[in-house]
C-alpha cells in the first residue's frame, strides 16, 4: 500500500485539491528561461492570518471588538468563489475528513479508536483497516486544538502541523522535477517570529488579511494586486472539471465500477446505489473517490 500511495501522491499530493500536475509547468517555464532559483511566497498567509480557518480559530479567542473585524473579514473571504460554503475545504483536509463526511451523510457513527497505530506494509492490498484513525492521529488533533487556544498558537499550528509542511513538500517536488530550487523569504525564522507576535490589528484590519504586508507594498505594486481580497491560488479547478460532461462521465464510471469496493473500505452501507450520485455535488469528496478507485 505504501508504494502505491507514494506513486499516487507524487501526482495528486495526498488527495489534496492541488495536484503537482497543476504547478509543475510553472517551474518548467522558469527552468526553460534559465533561472535556477525561485523566490516563492510560502509562509506569508501562515504568518499573517491569511487563511479562513485561521480567522475562524481566532474568532473563538478574540475580544468582542476583534471578533467583529474578524467576522467581517471572514465573510468577505467566503464571497470569493474559491471559498464558497459549498466548496470550501481547508487545504489541510486529508483523507479522513472526506471519510467522516461520507459516514455522516450515510448516517453512520465513527467507531472507537484503535489500540495501536496502523502498520504500513509494502505492496499490501488496501483494506478498511487502513482507514481507521490510530491513536497517534487523535493525539495530534488534540495537540493542535490545545495549541490554537492562543493567537501565537494558531500561527504555530499552521506553520508546523497543518498545511505548510504539505505545501513545502509538494512545491519542492514540483520545482525539483525541473531542477529549480525554491527559496521562501517569508519563512526566515526572524520574520516568522516577528509576524507571529504582532498585534492582531496589524494582520487583520479594515476587512483585509495580511494588512501590514499590504501597507508595506502599497505604492510598490499595482493596487489591484496589493489590495485584492480574491485569493486566486493554483488549486485544481474541480468546479470547472465537474462541469465537463466527458470528465463527469469518466468520473461516474470509475467510481460506480468500484462502488462495492469503496463502500467496503469506507464502511458505507452496501445499499448505497451510487457513491457518485451521492457525492457529485461535493467536489472534493468526488475527487477523493476518483483517486482512491484508481488505486485498486
Amino acid at each position: 500500500m505504501w508504494n502505491e500511495l507514494s506513486l499516487l501522491t507524487g501526482n495528486f499530493a495526498d488527495f489534496s485539491v492541488t495536484p503537482l500536475s497543476c504547478i509543475s509547468p510553472i517551474y518548467r517555464k522558469i527552468s526553460a528561461d534559465s533561472f535556477k532559483i525561485s523566490l516563492d511566497g510560502h509562509g506569508g498567509d501562515e504568518c499573517l492570518m491569511g487563511y479562513p480557518d485561521m480567522i475562524e480559530a481566532a474568532i473563538k479567542i478574540a475580544t468582542p471588538k476583534e471578533q467583529i473585524s474578524l467576522q467581517t473579514t471572514l465573510e468577505d473571504m467566503l464571497k470569493n468563489p474559491a471559498y464558497t460554503p459549498q466548496h470550501h475545504v481547508p487545504f489541510v483536509a486529508k483523507v479522513k475528513i472526506a471519510i467522516g463526511k461520507i459516514k455522516k451523510m450515510a448516517g453512520l457513527k465513527t467507531k472507537g479508536r484503535l489500540s495501536k497505530a496502523i502498520e504500513q506494509t509494502t505492496c499490501a492490498t488496501l483494506s478498511k483497516e487502513d482507514f481507521r484513525v490510530p491513536d497517534i492521529v487523535e493525539e495530534y488533533r488534540e495537540h493542535r486544538r490545545e495549541m490554537k487556544k492562543s493567537f501565537f498558537g494558531i500561527h504555530k499550528a499552521t506553520l508546523e502541523l497543518e498545511r505548510l509542511p504539505l505545501i513545502l513538500r509538494n512545491f519542492d517536488k514540483a520545482s525539483m522535477f525541473s531542477g529549480v530550487e525554491i527559496r521562501a523569504p517569508f519563512l526566515d525564522y526572524r520574520l516568522v517570529e516577528f509576524c507571529s507576535n504582532l498585534p492582531l490589528r496589524h494582520k487583520i484590519n479594515r476587512g483585509y488579511t495580511k494588512y501590514i504586508l499590504r501597507k508595506t507594498m502599497d505604492g510598490h505594486m499595482p493596487p489591484e494586486i496589493t489590495w485584492r481580497k480574491h485569493k486566486i491560488g493554483i488549486n485544481a479547478p474541480l468546479d470547472l472539471w465537474m462541469k465537463n460532461k466527458q470528465f463527469l462521465k469518466h468520473c461516474k464510471q470509475q467510481i460506480d465500477d468500484n462502488n462495492e469496493w469503496l463502500s467496503y473500505l469506507l464502511e458505507i452501507p452496501k445499499a448505497t446505489p451510487s457513491l457518485f450520485e451521492m457525492t457529485k455535488d461535493k467536489n472534493f469528496i468526488c475527487w477523493f473517490f476518483l483517486n482512491l478507485s484508481l488505486l485498486k
